[in-house]
């Protein structure tokens, strides 16, 4: 599964581009778009008839029973706002188990997801972008 978007949402531009993977976008201070960035990615995946789910501070006591309803090979987006609140062992587990999903976990703590790849959100202007970190040593998109 690969999301791409380049899409305009009341004047914001949003380009996202990345493959699936679990991510940890959280390179930045508060402010920085990762909010923003996954209210952007829902509204555009509801918008596609694509799967998606958000988990942000008010849904975090309930991440586990929702990402517990979904099929391990469902095609799906994940986004874990703020994840340092409720990420743990289990969760970490259960995340680990999806083939074909993209999740992009904003988690300021690596070692909670020492697995995860290192995404990126940049907020320039009126635009925002999400992608992944390369090294010279990686595959990925």
């Amino acid at each position: 599964m690969k999301l791409n978007i380049d899409h305009v949402v009341n004047k914001l531009k949003v380009i996202v581009n990345i493959g699936d993977g679990i991510y940890n976008v959280d390179l930045g201070d508060s402010g920085e778009g990762k909010t923003l960035l996954f209210k952007m990615i829902q509204s555009y995946c509801i918008d596609n008839n694509m799967e998606v789910l958000i988990v942000d501070y008010k849904s975090r006591k309930y991440a586990r029973g929702m990402i517990d309803e979904i099929d391990n090979e469902s095609d799906i987006v994940m986004c874990l706002d703020n994840a340092d609140l409720y990420m743990d062992k289990e969760l970490n587990l259960r995340l680990k188990k999806f083939k074909n999903a993209i999740i992009l976990v904003s988690l300021k703590d690596n070692s909670k997801m020492p697995y995860s790849k290192q995404g990126y959100v940049m907020y320039s202007g009126n635009t925002i972008r999400c992608g992944v970190l390369h090294n010279e040593n990686s595959n990925d998109i």
